[in-house]
């Protein structure tokens, strides 16, 4: 998919050299590469290099084309797909529980991913898919697909710092009346390639937590990453004693579904620096 971005350059920017400039608003040198590779980078309509100066008033323009034209191994589907906000940066999505988000074994042609491509190529466009935000196959809500490669790596930076907010809405086992912070290491499990366990030897994550509500034995959670570990939010709250309810792998208690959204997102867009602020609400109550 094809992204032109045009900046205008303001007095306070005379004299930038254009890979500096670049550098400023994120733009990798292994993506300078590739724009001048598969696009190009143009000052008032000519051919420009990254060592080239700029001046008060020059036009910017940069083109990037995907090296890829379609994601490789991905047939398109007629899926739904639900969207929460789309820009030509950013696809937003609001993902069913029970749908993976990658096509792997079993799950060829029934991934967002899948979905995703299909919508695109409705349209009579290609399309590289890259998730920002990988949800589990059970986990619902939103879902942050960048449109090119500069907005995925742009967005890939900032996913565990303020510029990036996510939080999620869980239903878990037992009553928790005051907020915490859980602050422990996660490993895979041996002899097992999905189970994670919470481990000296593992790796940082760290995952806060606010109760919303609590009764007869449930709370209804509001937890926000800080890391991106595998099934981070299901192993910090199975740690505590309070798993997920429906959790299949870390619970006992058995659910149509897998209790944990993806409801709230809150970041930075790439070239604009616009803040978007999204909500989805869960399907399930306490």
């Amino acid at each position: 998919m094809k992204r032109t971005v045009i900046f205008k350059i303001s007095a306070n920017q005379e004299g930038f050299i254009i890979k500096n400039y670049l550098r400023s608003i994120g733009v990798s040198t292994t993506q300078m590469r590739s724009m001048k590779q598969y696009g190009g980078i143009f000052v008032n309509g000519k051919s420009a290099r990254v060592v080239d100066k700029l001046k008060t008033n020059d036009e910017l323009r940069l083109e990037m084309c995907d090296e890829n034209e379609q994601s490789n191994n991905v047939e398109p589907s007629n899926a739904p797909i639900k969207i929460v906000f789309e820009n030509e940066d950013v696809l937003v999505v609001d993902k069913p529980s029970g749908m993976p988000t990658h096509p792997s074994f079993g799950h060829h042609n029934d991934s967002l991913a899948n979905a995703v491509v299909g919508y695109y190529n409705k349209k009579g466009e290609t399309f590289v898919f890259r998730a920002v935000t990988r949800l589990d196959s059970e986990t619902s809500g939103l879902c942050v697909i960048a449109k090119n490669a500069f907005t995925h790596e742009f967005l890939q930076k900032r996913l565990h710092t303020d510029e990036f907010v996510r939080e999620y809405v869980a239903l878990v086992e037992g009553e928790i009346t005051k907020s915490g912070q859980i602050c422990e290491p996660i490993k895979r499990e041996s002899h097992s390639t999905y189970k994670r366990i919470v481990h000296k030897d593992g790796v940082y994550a760290k995952t806060d937590y606010t109760p919303i509500k609590h009764q007869n034995g449930k709370t209804l959670l509001k937890l926000r990453l800080y890391t991106g570990r595998t099934h981070q939010i299901r192993v910090h709250t199975s740690y505590i004693g309070h798993p997920i309810i429906g959790d299949k792998l870390y619970s006992n208690c058995e659910y149509n579904r897998l209790c944990l959204h993806s409801y709230h997102i809150n970041m930075k867009l790439p070239f604009t620096n616009e803040t978007i602020d999204l909500i989805s609400e869960p399907d399930f109550k306490i």
